[in-house]
């Protein structure tokens, strides 16, 4: 699709957008006028609540169109005749597991988090975040990235079956905070990532991030240093005498995981200091850690120290950055000991297989490829760490998601839907929308 499309595209949503805020609840009109509120659709029965959410599908479209032919700034769209059939059909045609989805209610715990949190209502006319602050918001990135890079990142996904490499880590991340990997919930990471994403200033991390995602490997240049950590991660958790050694470490009258995440809480406050000097690491390693481990486990070890002095290098531009966001960390003792714990328990569950994962992970592009997904996650991380605005709305919607309540409500519709592959199919989907459906500008 051509870059005029795109721009098209842009125009006409943001002029939705722009619709005035007394009908900021997404109210979508029909051809008479008469407001269809999206939070009325799901009180009707299966049926009518389907043929509801196709009468709002339409509506909004309805209301895109409307804001391109009205918005005084923005020139009505011109569609020439289909140059080939149409290939997207109806909406249902291209979209039936979502309609399933919303048939069966299964989306009911995810919309009522939006309607509690990101509608207005007569207590809080003005929610912050908003659903259409965040719509905006995805906008804006999309923007911010080039269209044409969307449809490139949307394409690489289906292609490479991306997605279906991701299914296994994706469901066993949910399993595993639901409680269906060891019997026990996990929401209390979740809500630890939410406080985070409330409490501390994510232009820290987003620059730690992007610098990660685009350094080479010191030892190969042609390698990511993250495609590289991850290889020596997954033979870490390998190693038979891994497991032992983590549940049978002591320190400080403490032993197995409170004497783990003490000594990851001492590596953490190193890391903060000013005069960080990754020898104090070492120190600590050799006087702790190593007289208790075998050779073979001792030298995977040192492998990850030295991946951690790479990346701490002065001129490589992410230890300022990391260490502003461990502070708000170590700010925040029970947010981190979740954190921490998180990691402890991934590794240590055995039906997490965590090396197997970072395999899959490993295999998700070709090695052609590989640079290319990074550079574009980290151009992603770039555009979501300057547009302030677009970041607020985005990271308070995950804030919002992340609380425990929240999660412990969505997870297992995010769980049946990862199951179903409706992301592979909305994938798809927006691939064959932004491709054209066989209709072409001038």
């Amino acid at each position: 699709m051509g870059l005029g499309r795109h721009s098209l595209l842009v125009s006409c949503v943001r002029g939705f957008l722009r619709v005035p805020p007394n009908n900021s609840h997404l109210s979508a009109r029909g051809p008479l006028g008469s407001p269809k509120v999206l939070s009325e659709i799901p009180r009707k029965g299966p049926a009518k609540q389907a043929r509801s959410f196709g009468r709002l599908g339409l509506g909004l479209a309805w209301t895109v169109l409307a804001s391109c032919s009205f918005d005084a700034e923005t020139p009505a769209p011109y569609l020439a005749a289909p140059s080939a059939a149409g290939i997207c059909g109806s909406t249902e045609s291209l979209l039936p597991k979502l309609f399933d989805f919303v048939r069966e209610h299964e989306l009911d715990p995810l919309r009522a988090v939006i309607e509690a949190r990101l509608l207005p209502t007569a207590e809080r006319p003005a929610p912050d975040p908003s659903l259409r602050g965040l719509l905006d918001a995805l906008v804006r990135l999309a923007t911010g990235l080039g269209l044409e890079r969307t449809l490139n990142a949307a394409e690489i996904a289906s292609r490479n079956q991306t997605l279906q490499q991701l299914k296994p880590l994706l469901l066993l991340i949910l399993r595993y905070v639901h409680g269906d990997v060891d019997g026990h919930p996990h929401f209390e990471a979740a809500g630890a990532g939410s406080t985070l994403f409330r409490t501390c200033d994510a232009d820290n991390l987003l620059t730690a991030g992007e610098a990660v995602l685009r350094l080479p490997s010191q030892a190969d240049p042609q390698v990511r240093w993250l495609a590289a950590l991850s290889k020596d991660l997954a033979a870490l958790i390998e190693e038979p005498s891994l497991t032992p050694f983590l549940e049978t470490f002591r320190q400080d009258a403490q032993m197995g995981r409170p004497a783990i995440l003490s000594l990851l809480n001492q590596i953490a406050l190193f890391l903060t200091d000013e005069t960080f000097d990754i020898s104090r690491v070492k120190t600590l390693l050799e006087s702790a850690v190593y007289p208790a481990v075998s050779n073979a486990l001792r030298a995977k070890i040192e492998v990850l120290v030295g991946r951690l002095e790479e990346v701490t290098r002065p001129e490589v531009d992410v230890l300022r950055p990391l260490q502003r966001a461990i502070r708000c960390l170590n700010a925040q003792p029970e947010t981190r000991a979740a954190l921490f714990g998180l990691i402890y328990d991934l590794v240590t569950t055995p039906e997490v297989k965590l090396s197997e994962l970072l395999a899959t992970l490993d295999g998700l592009v070709t090695p052609e490829r590989s640079s290319e997904v990074l550079d574009f996650v980290a151009d992603l991380v770039k555009v979501l760490r300057q547009d302030r605005v677009a970041q607020k709305e985005i990271l308070g919607f995950l804030a919002i998601l992340f609380e425990e309540q929240n999660a412990k409500a969505v997870t297992p519709a995010l769980l049946h839907a990862v199951e179903a592959d409706l992301l592979g199919e909305v994938s798809d989907g927006i691939v064959r929308i932004l491709g054209g459906c066989g209709r072409s500008l001038p």
